[in-house]
């Protein structure tokens, strides 16, 4: 009897995993959005379950079938259609037991009709101040042709609150709206009823330092940037706005802006801004690590700071940073170290301010000397000067970000005597001169190739705008992102230069460059994304000659953040088609020059990535980059676009991830040898690190 009741007992606790979910029916409304409702899942893959049964972290316990949880899918599945309009949706389900101990779930959607919104009744509206009243009226303008949609009327409901709130009607709300259906005419009529009550000013303004440093900014500066006034009417907004000035002025470690308790006697409300004081003085080191130039950066920085320099907010930084670029180059090749070493010493002043003329415009001032040293290729030294204005943008604006500056430069680029040489050797077999041509270039080769160098100062004038639309800035699933770059170079001093002077040396030119990402809403979690990016790019010559145009300023392809089969500005034009009429050696090697410094003049790249979050923080990639730099687009062919494949590995931190991408050469079209005669590395692989996503 025991043993039978052991027997019996160990029978009855078999449980059935659910191997697969499954639904039809939906035509409307797709998988992925009723998958994130239900609360039954599919169980995963025995590797998963083996991983978790080690550590609960490293994989997934399996999913069990219960009868219970699929009833009540089924209703929750039928509540949400209703939310989306489909008042007659009937939703059955079908289970299928499996002889090895799993089961099969179907359910079946019968979606019927959808009703569409009818009239919009407002109560409550008719004393609001006209200046306003047509905002929102705006959100309740809805079409006689727009399926209902509950979110989208809670949405128009919190968007209404929130213009109410920016507009002094602190304790103002919408009640929950009512909707009517009409079952004959498949339509819903919505009724929105507004509890107003009374307009609400700011009474004192408080402010309170939690720190224990020297309180060396003054409580009138802090009003100043916090923009919250007494006598004013409320915005809500408007705190949001005086929280992130005040964290952008880097002078404390915490800063909030509290509202207390109204006045319903007085219509007031107190606003009290706590702040916490960093130290007005600080020197500290710093670790370098980002993807400036399309390459991953890693070096050192030691750095002054002084709060609240001369007052105003003002913060002055000093800073001596050593980077080098792509250090993996020379992990890889220390044999070859000094062809392969490239990076920069750059010596920075900054001075910088929340304010200009009382306006929330974020201004700051750079004075910097830097020395490059570019791998085999050149070496330079670059000294200027840069104004920048970063300008706080309405709600209704549709950029997210503005900026604008202005930078003065004198660089001067000492060109390789190795790289000219390669060069020079290039462009002799690809000429064909005939005798006399090949006298003089035979007297080229008695000239010092150590001494080719570019002199040259620019003034640029340039504005950046920024539009994020996406629904998540470390990992969107959804949404796209705009950025515009329009560059003047050295028109403005042309015309400054033009009035005390009949000559101009320096190329005059206009940079374009547009960038665009795109996430398309397809998986059912938010934990995998497919994202696809465009990049183009022109430098469009005015006046002048182009090969003056300094070589930061040129368009290049490859790196972690372009087509990554290629490293940091290995994909560049290459013109040798040179008018050899010339017989002044001099003048030869400002041919070269001219047509063999690197960087181009147009550019097209774009990427199509899927991104997925496997185990915890930690993630994969799949990635199909394809471009190249050009000339000119005249030059433009379809052979000469480079392709690129490849996988990579994601952690995700808080504010950003750290990734590794092995990028592999499918195309090269310079390069077309058979990939079965090529050296893997470094023919037809390269490395990445990066600090954030690629786009």
């Amino acid at each position: 009897m025991f043993f039978s009741a052991v027997a019996l007992w160990g029978k009855g606790v078999t449980r059935e995993e659910v191997e697969n979910v499954e639904i039809r029916g939906n035509i409307s409304i797709p998988d992925y959005q009723i998958e994130n409702i239900l609360e039954t899942r599919e169980t995963p893959n025995s590797l998963s379950q083996f991983l978790y049964g080690i550590n609960p972290s490293l994989g997934s316990p399996p999913v069990y079938f219960d009868s219970l949880t699929v009833v009540k899918d089924a209703e929750n599945i039928t509540n949400f259609y209703k939310t989306k309009g489909f008042f007659k949706a009937k939703v059955g389900y079908k289970i299928f037991h499996k002889k090895d101990k799993y089961v099969k779930i179907l359910f079946v959607i019968k979606e019927g009709a959808r009703a569409r919104i009818g009239k919009v009744i407002l109560n409550g509206f008719t004393n609001l101040p006209k200046y306003f009243k047509n905002d929102i009226d705006d959100e309740v303008k809805f079409d006689s042709t727009e399926f209902f949609d509950s979110e989208k009327i809670l949405a128009a409901t919190k968007n209404i609150t929130s213009i109410l709130h920016n507009n002094g009607y602190l304790m103002s709300s919408i009640l929950n709206p009512k909707a009517l259906i009409d079952t004959n005419r498949n339509i819903v009529n919505l009724t929105f009823t507004l509890k107003l009550g009374s307009r609400i000013k700011v009474a004192d303004v408080y402010v309170q330092n939690q720190s224990s440093e020297e309180n060396y900014v003054s409580k009138k500066l802090i009003l100043e940037i916090a923009d919250v006034h007494k006598g004013d009417w409320f915005d809500e907004s408007r705190i949001q706005k005086g929280e992130v000035r005040l964290y952008r002025t880097d002078l404390f470690n915490s800063s909030q802006i509290n509202i207390g308790r109204v006045d319903s006697v007085k219509d007031e409300v107190p606003v009290k801004v706590v702040t916490s004081l960093k130290p007005r003085n600080e020197v500290a080191p710093q670790l370098i690590a980002n993807n400036e130039d399309n390459v991953f950066n890693l070096g050192l920085a030691v750095g002054y700071s002084r709060r609240n320099f001369w007052g105003g907010a003002r913060k002055l930084n000093l800073q001596l940073s050593a980077t080098a670029q792509d250090p993996l180059s020379l992990v890889s090749n220390l044999s070859h170290i000094d062809s392969l070493f490239y990076g920069y010493l750059d010596l920075r002043t900054t001075v910088s301010q929340p304010l200009l003329f009382g306006k929330s415009i974020f201004t700051k001032l750079q004075l910097y000397y830097t020395v490059q040293n570019r791998r085999s290729e050149y070496f330079s030294n670059i000294y200027g000067s840069r104004l920048s204005f970063d300008f706080s943008l309405p709600k209704k604006v549709y950029f997210s970000g503005l900026t604008a500056y202005m930078r003065a430069e004198r660089s001067v680029y000492q060109y390789k005597e190795s790289y000219i040489q390669n060069l020079f050797n290039s462009f002799i077999s690809n000429t064909h001169p005939n005798p006399a041509q090949q006298a003089t270039l035979d007297s080229l080769r008695e000239v010092n190739l150590a001494n080719f160098k570019s002199v040259g100062s620019n003034l640029y004038i340039a504005i950046d705008a920024v539009k994020n639309a996406t629904n998540d800035f470390v990992f969107p699933t959804e949404g796209y992102t705009l950025f515009f770059h329009l560059e003047d170079g050295n028109n403005l001093l042309g015309a400054i230069n033009s009035i005390f002077s009949d000559k101009f040396s320096r190329p005059r030119y206009i940079k374009v460059i547009a960038n665009s990402t795109y996430y398309p809403e397809l998986f059912s979690t938010y934990r995998s994304t497919l994202g696809m990016r465009i990049r183009v790019g022109e430098i469009y010559l005015i006046g002048g000659n182009r090969s003056d145009i300094p070589l930061d300023e040129r368009l290049y392809a490859g790196g972690s953040n372009s087509v990554r089969g290629w490293r940091n500005r290995e994909l560049v034009p290459v013109n040798s088609s040179v008018n050899l009429q010339t017989t002044n050696p001099h003048d030869l090697e400002a041919i070269l020059l001219r047509n063999f410094s690197p960087g181009g003049f147009s550019l097209i790249e774009g990427s199509v990535e899927f991104r997925s979050k496997l185990i915890g923080n930690f993630g994969g990639v799949v990635f199909t980059d394809w471009g190249n730099s050009w000339i000119d687009f005249k030059y433009f062919r379809w052979d000469e676009i480079a392709v690129a494949a490849g996988v990579g590995f994601r952690y995700y931190t808080n504010f950003f991830p750290i990734r590794f991408d092995l990028g592999f050469k499918v195309y090269d079209p310079d390069y077309r040898k058979s990939f079965f005669k090529k050296r893997i590395i470094p023919e037809t692989f390269s490395f990445h690190i990066g600090i954030g996503e690629a786009f």
